[in-house]
């Protein structure tokens, strides 16, 4: 995430129970912080490289090349979608 410009808070504890701050807060300016900012970014680098996203399918196999996990089927078709 780094990689694609992502800041994040000083670590943080999760709760009153932990004792170790472990916990990666994205950090994208005051009006955008936590969880939505890092979507954001996955969205907006998504687009960029012009990739798809198929919604309500089940993943039932990884699609592998060279060591890397490029995609997944989508739906059941011989296509899929690859980075």
């Amino acid at each position: 995430m780094s990689g694609l410009g992502v800041k994040y808070f000083p670590l943080r504890r999760a709760g009153a129970a932990e004792r170790i701050a472990r916990t990666h807060v994205p950090d994208g300016g005051s009006d955008r912080t936590g969880w939505q900012y890092l979507i954001e970014v996955l969205h907006q680098a998504r687009k960029k490289r012009g990739m798809g996203i198929a919604r309500g399918n089940r993943v039932n196999q990884l699609l592998t090349r060279d060591g890397a996990a490029p995609g997944v089927p989508a739906g059941g078709d011989a296509q899929s979608l690859t980075s």
